[in-house]
């Protein structure tokens, strides 16, 4: 058995290229689709809206991330606009699975 303590924290600017990382780890192989800098940089503007998870203090590099994005309020900015496309797509093919076949 490993014993774990998690701290949680607000994103701070030394996350910026872990965030980025999860991000490109997130999104796989649309990662380039998307403006990841940007929207890490969106993430760490909010802190009160997010969470980063790390096991060595502050400082440390988060080993997870848990943040909202209002896409009312940044819906002009392509990623968000790109991202919501393709949740609309997704959701279409998961009701409606049997039209694909």
């Amino acid at each position: 058995m490993v014993d774990v303590d998690f701290d949680f924290f607000d994103p701070k600017e030394i996350d910026y290229p872990t965030i980025k990382q999860l991000m490109i780890q997130l999104f796989s192989s649309d990662a380039e689709l998307f403006n990841l800098s940007e929207l890490s940089e969106l993430i760490i503007s909010q802190p009160l809206l997010g969470t980063t998870i790390k096991i060595d203090g502050t400082d440390s590099d988060p080993y997870a991330l848990l943040t909202v994005l209002n896409m009312n309020e940044h819906k002009v900015k392509l990623y968000i606009i790109y991202f919501g496309f393709n949740y609309i797509i997704y959701i279409f093919k998961k009701k409606f699975f049997f039209l694909s076949k």
